[in-house]
C-alpha cells in the first residue's frame, strides 16, 4: 500500500485487545500468525494482516469527555450483567 510502513505486531495486537476486545476475540488474535510481519501503518489506518485478509482499521481521535463516558456505560453495563446474573444464581439457590 502506497505512504505506508512498517508496524510491530505485537504492539497493533496490544492495542486491539485493550481497545477493541470484541476484534481481538473474533479474530482469534492470540493464536500465532505467520503473517504478523506484513502488518503496516498509514495516516488514517492500521493495517492488520491475520490469516492472508487485510484488515484496515481506521485511526480515530477521542476526546478525554468521550473517553469518560464511553467508561462510564462499560461500567454500568457490566454492573447490571454481574447484577443480573447474581439475580439468576440466587433465585436458583432459593428453589
Amino acid at each position: 500500500m502506497k505512504n505506508s510502513r512498517p508496524l510491530n505486531y505485537g504492539w497493533l495486537v496490544r492495542r486491539i485487545k485493550k481497545q477493541l476486545p470484541l476484534l481481538y476475540k473474533e479474530l482469534c488474535l492470540e493464536f500465532y500468525n505467520p503473517w504478523e510481519n506484513q502488518c503496516r501503518v498509514n495516516r488514517d489506518y492500521y493495517i492488520l494482516v491475520h490469516s492472508a485478509i487485510e484488515y484496515f482499521i481506521r485511526k480515530e481521535k477521542i476526546s478525554e469527555k468521550r473517553k469518560s463516558d464511553m467508561l462510564n456505560q462499560m461500567k454500568e453495563e457490566t454492573a447490571l450483567q454481574w447484577l443480573s446474573s447474581f439475580c439468576v444464581h440466587i433465585k436458583d439457590v432459593f428453589k
